[in-house]
């Protein structure tokens, strides 16, 4: 089996707080060996990361353009 490896994390772009006191959500620019991409996913404060989903900018464009009454 392949090692797995991580990417580098580039910048954060946004933490939500953890609303169950263990994980809170972070939206970054990662590395992951091919391009810089937009990752979203929970961390606990002792590192530990929970399965997320990538995105590319126009996909976080067009989440972030959401307007309120939509919701």
């Amino acid at each position: 089996m392949g090692e797995i490896t991580f990417g580098k994390k580039i910048r954060n772009l946004v933490t939500l707080p953890a609303e169950d006191g263990k994980w809170h959500i972070e939206l970054n620019i990662m590395d992951w060996g091919h391009g810089e991409q937009y990752d979203l996913r929970r961390w606990s404060d002792d590192g530990r990361m929970s399965k997320g989903f990538t995105l590319t900018k126009r996909e976080v464009i067009s989440l972030f353009n959401i307007k309120e009454e939509d919701l």
